[in-house]
């Protein structure tokens, strides 16, 4: 487990947990605070850390006790949010000193931070995930006369950027999650969907009727190889985090989700 542990809440540093070693501060990079994000299967986080005088936030790389400082894409900010098991990270960063209104996703492997660039006529980028095939998930987007902004999901692999749509056409979708098979979660609009096969379905229509009633899903944020999938749902007037979890077959198709305090289930049609 990583994440940000507050010890006098105006320095949090990045934490490591483990049930023998239980909480590690993970450090900094010269400055004051911290924040862990994504963790892989040899114990190796990502996350930023502001550097000395607290005005610039680097990626970071922690492991085997080092926290090593990624960089940047030219610019003074940059943030890692996740890492794959074979250590390929990904986040964002700003382009230049000058002005971090321009921010592209990147892919670090080997000592070099790769931009990724944008979807075609949008400016900026943010990936969340990376799975083991290096297929990354996150959105780009650009903002428009009126204070509008476009924002549309992408799934970037080997050099290509793919645009994932949206569930109407025109609401603001961000790509969150993805598993090794590459179906993705994320949201649309204020909709949580799953992202298989180049079909992009809102979870809510998939709802077991029966368990599922009173949910509305509003965002999923991740997906294991199981079908998993974690995200936040409202339910009686509230915010609440859920599980959605596949039932083993001759039950096809039919998931599970566990709320905090509740339970719903959604269906998949197979073809």
């Amino acid at each position: 487990m990583t994440g940000r542990s507050v010890y006098d809440y105006a320095n949090p540093h990045a934490f490591l947990y483990g049930e023998a070693t239980g909480m590690v501060d993970l450090g900094t990079l010269g400055g004051s605070i911290s924040l862990g994000g994504g963790i892989n299967n040899a114990g190796q986080v990502v996350g930023s850390s502001s550097i000395d005088g607290d005005t610039q936030e680097h990626a970071f790389l922690f492991a085997d006790g080092i926290m090593t400082d990624l960089g940047t894409l030219g610019g003074r900010v940059s943030n890692a949010y996740d890492i794959n098991n074979l250590g390929y990270v990904t986040g964002s960063s700003s382009l230049s000193f000058s002005d971090d209104s321009a921010i592209h996703a990147f892919v670090y492997s080997d000592g070099v931070m790769q931009d990724v660039g944008t979807l075609p006529g949008l400016k900026n980028s943010i990936a969340y995930a990376i799975n083991d095939n290096g297929q990354v998930v996150g959105f780009s987007s650009l903002l428009i006369d009126g204070g509008g902004e476009i924002v549309r999901g992408f799934m970037y692999q080997d050099g290509t950027m793919t645009d994932l749509g949206t569930l109407d056409q025109s609401s603001p979708t961000e790509a969150i999650g993805i598993n090794n098979l590459g179906q993705i979660t994320g949201v649309s609009g204020h909709v949580a969907f799953i992202y298989a096969d180049g079909e992009m379905t809102d979870l809510n229509t998939l709802l077991d009727p029966v368990s599922g009633a009173g949910w509305v899903l509003t965002a999923g944020h991740g997906i294991n190889d199981q079908g998993q999938i974690t995200g936040y749902g409202v339910r009686d007037g509230y915010t609440r985090a859920f599980l959605l979890t596949p039932i083993p077959e001759p039950n096809t198709g039919l998931l599970l989700v566990t709320g905090l305090l509740g339970l719903a289930g959604w269906r998949r049609a197979r073809a």
